[in-house]
């Protein structure tokens, strides 16, 4: 809580606190029947909240970021946001306690089979403010969203790609980059690593896609990219880089290349060394020839 003076009256800047859970509902269901799923919010605040649900489309962005996308216009073939339902979009949560929303998921008969996807976000409400003669307390508003994924029953098939971009040669730390694709209909999760390492197979460094489940999450038709760079590489050596990924779905896959590292350090002090011992050669022939 902040307070600051605003023309001789103490405004109380307060930060409204909301919760959700689950972040995710990953949900299985036939075309034409409906699923009932229960997301609990809850506020950790000392006073009441009021709060707005509404649906929204989303995508992710190929580093994992959440991108809100209005509803509007024709529907997109893989929204879900119309399929979903609560009983009131706007309730109220007291200080310290939870509220169970039902969500009921209900898609046509003529759905295509595949992963549809939406979200729901709470959002807090400003509600009445203190009306005391000294004192104004302003409210930050708070929202936290349920990311939806619907996966319809029929024809699915998850076909997920990985390509490992790296350079031959790097003269300065290596930057690696790994992108995960998917050509199915349906989502998946992923995990793994990439290890970097020497020509003995002793591994240099490690780098773990995703630490947390259910993993990377790779929609339909959509890309994800990992990067990673190597800040303590040495200065000069062969080395292997190696990525392995394992989706939800138990399919495995795995890549490597074959890098060098001469790192401009490196070449400095070659280069130095070499100016040095032809300048004492030099000087050292023109020390005989004086002497002759």
């Amino acid at each position: 809580m902040l307070i600051v003076l605003l023309l001789g009256k103490e405004v109380v800047l307060a930060q409204q606190t909301i919760g959700v859970a689950p972040a995710l509902l990953n949900i299985k269901v036939d075309k034409g029947k409906t699923v009932n799923k229960v997301i609990d919010v809850y506020n950790d605040g000392e006073k009441p909240i009021q709060v707005r649900a509404e649906f929204l489309n989303f995508k992710l962005s190929e580093n994992g970021h959440v991108m809100f996308l209005p509803i509007k216009g024709k529907r997109e073939s893989w929204s879900a946001a119309s399929w979903l339902k609560l009983p009131s979009n706007k309730f109220s949560v007291l200080p310290g306690k939870d509220r169970n929303i039902v969500l009921t998921i209900s898609p046509p008969a003529d759905a295509e089979p595949g992963t549809h996807r939406a979200l729901v976000k709470f959002s807090t409400i400003n509600p009445l403010t203190s009306k005391q003669s000294k004192k104004t307390e302003v409210l930050i508003n708070a929202s936290v969203s349920t990311v939806i994924l619907v996966k319809v029953a029929g024809k699915t098939f998850v076909k997920p790609t990985m390509r490992l971009n790296v350079a031959k040669v790097y003269f300065t730390n290596p930057l690696i980059r790994l992108s995960l694709g998917n050509r199915g209909n349906v989502h998946y999760f992923a995990n793994g690593n990439i290890n970097i390492l020497n020509r003995a197979g002793k591994v240099m460094t490690k780098y773990v896609l995703k630490k947390r489940p259910p993993g990377a999450m790779v929609l339909p038709k959509a890309k994800r990219s990992f990067a990673y760079y190597w800040r303590k590489a040495p200065y000069i050596g062969l080395f292997k880089v190696k990525a392995q990924v394992v989706t939800d779905g138990k399919k495995y896959l795995s890549v490597s290349k074959k890098i060098t590292v001469i790192r401009w350090e490196f070449l400095l002090i070659i280069t130095l060394l070499v100016i040095l011992i032809v300048s004492l050669y030099l000087v050292f022939s023109r020390y005989k020839l004086v002497r002759r």
